[in-house]
C-alpha cells in the first residue's frame, strides 16, 4: 500500500505545476488524529491530489503544513496585508531596523486570517468540506515578513473540526 501511494504521489508530482503539498504522516496521538504535511514550492503535489491520495481521518483531527511556503503563497499574504492592514503594514516597513519587534507584533497577530485567506488553506478547506469538516483554530510557528521576499511562514498548525450541520 505504502508503495502504491508513494509511486502515485511521484508520478502526480513529475506532471504538477502548483505548489505545495507532500505528505509526511499521518499518525495518532491518544485519540486524536495528526496529519502532516511538507509544504513545496517545487516536487510536491496539488492539495486535491494530496487529499485524494489518502484516507482522511474522520474530524476532529489535527493537521501540520510543515517547511517552506511557494512564493505564490508568500506573495498572498504580502497583499493579504497590503490591502486589509495598510496603516500596519506601513508602520512596520517605516520601522527602524532595531525596533521592528514591537511593529511586527500588529501583523503577528493577523496571520490567522492571513493564512485564511491564501489560495493553499481555501484549497484545504475544500478538500475537507467534502469530508464534512472545516478548518478551526490556526496558528503558527514563525512568522517573518519581507516587502523583497514576501512574508514567509513556518509551521502552520491546524485544528481540523466537524462541519456545523
Amino acid at each position: 500500500m505504502k508503495f502504491t501511494l508513494a509511486l502515485w504521489l511521484l508520478l502526480l508530482s513529475l506532471f504538477s505545476h502548483s505548489t505545495e503539498l507532500r505528505i509526511h504522516e499521518l499518525r495518532n496521538y491518544g485519540a486524536l488524529h495528526y496529519l502532516e504535511f511538507y509544504m513545496m514550492e517545487e516536487g510536491g503535489v496539488p492539495v486535491k491530489a494530496a487529499f485524494k491520495a489518502l484516507e482522511t481521518p474522520k474530524c476532529p483531527f489535527n493537521m501540520r503544513l510543515v517547511g517552506g511556503m511557494s512564493k505564490d503563497t508568500m506573495n498572498e499574504l504580502r497583499e493579504f496585508y497590503r490591502l486589509n492592514y495598510p496603516e500596519q503594514l506601513n508602520a512596520y516597513l517605516n520601522s527602524p531596523r532595531d525596533k521592528l519587534g514591537s511593529a511586527i507584533a500588529p501583523l503577528a497577530a493577523l496571520v490567522p486570517e492571513a493564512l485564511a485567506s491564501t489560495a493553499l488553506l481555501r484549497e484545504v478547506g475544500e478538500e475537507l468540506k467534502d469530508r464534512k469538516c472545516v478548518l478551526g483554530d490556526i496558528s503558527y510557528e514563525k512568522f517573518v515578513p519581507s516587502i523583497e521576499e514576501g512574508f514567509w511562514v513556518s509551521d502552520i498548525y491546524i485544528k481540523v473540526v466537524k462541519q456545523a450541520e
